[in-house]
C-alpha cells in the first residue's frame, strides 16, 4: 500500500507502507543474509519466510515497520552479515 508524507514546506511524498520483514527486505533490496542480520534470526528462517513455510512473527512486522521508517529518514546503513 502507498501511503503519503507531508515534509518540508508542505511538501506530500509517497511512500510504500512496510508491513512485514518481506516487504522490508525487498524494498531495501537485502539479501537473506543481510535480512537475518537485521532481524536477528537465522538465514534459514529468512529462506524459509520467502517460500511460504514460514510466516513471520507479529514482532518482526512491528519491527520491519518501525525500522522502515527510521531508514527512511536517515538512510539505509552499511549492514555486515
Amino acid at each position: 500500500m502507498m501511503t503519503q508524507k507531508t515534509i518540508g514546506g508542505g511538501r506530500y511524498i509517497t511512500t510504500q507502507e512496510i508491513d512485514n520483514p518481506i516487504t522490508f527486505i525487498n524494498y531495501w533490496q537485502l539479501s537473506y543474509k543481510e535480512g537475518a542480520a537485521v532481524f536477528d534470526v537465522d538465514y534459514v528462517t529468512v529462506r524459509r519466510w520467502f517460500n511460504g513455510a514460514r510466516s513471520p512473527d507479529r514482532g518482526f512486522c512491528l519491527a520491519a515497520r518501525t525500522m522502515h521508517q527510521l531508514w527512511e529518514l536517515t538512510g539505509k546503513p552499511r549492514i555486515v552479515a
